[in-house]
């Protein structure tokens, strides 16, 4: 058994911001990447958030996606999904 994904309310509306095409390529990338996976770490073009702890970030075209990986949970809860220019930013 891998891990499971879940999402935050805000992840959640940033996805579904994103025009179809963007959509359906998050979408078929987290299906293929994230979930069920043994080893969220080892994940193709994935690198640590040293401002989050627990946090990753997943490189997915122009796009990123920001988790943090509960690994007692066994589970990647996406916080943050942009375009690569403004997904860092500080959000209030």
């Amino acid at each position: 058994m891998g891990f499971r994904v879940s999402y935050t309310k805000r992840a959640k509306k940033q996805i579904d911001k994103l025009d179809n095409r963007q959509y359906a390529l998050i979408d078929k990338w987290i299906k293929n990447n994230l979930i069920d996976c043994q080893n969220p770490q080892k994940v193709p073009n994935s690198e640590i958030l040293k401002s989050v702890p627990g946090g990753w970030r997943y490189r997915v075209g122009k796009y990123r996606i920001l988790a943090v990986i509960r690994e007692s949970e066994v589970c990647i809860e996406v916080f943050r999904v942009g375009h690569r220019k403004g997904v860092y930013r500080k959000q209030g």
